[in-house]
């Protein structure tokens, strides 16, 4: 998996074990989740919405848009 610069990689498996984490987190920033397309991580924002943490989104597109349409030095894969 790619990732963006200064972006944490969060396994999407490990995301319900650090739900307590990443609910504190959206207090001082937007929860970007992207993947390769963008669809398990809209699916994953709403997972994360359903039990409570509201300031998340997906990369519409995920990193494959992100290479096509900001920086093409991401790698595609």
């Amino acid at each position: 998996m790619q990732s963006l610069p200064a972006a944490e990689l969060i396994p999407r498996d490990t995301v319900p074990g650090r739900l307590a984490e990443l609910d504190g987190r959206v207090d001082d920033v937007l929860l970007l989740l992207y993947c390769h397309h963008g669809n398990r991580s809209l699916n994953a924002v709403g997972w994360l919405r359903s039990h409570g943490v509201e300031n998340c989104q997906s990369l519409s597109g995920g990193i494959d848009r992100w290479n096509k349409q900001v920086d093409p030095t991401v790698p595609r894969y």
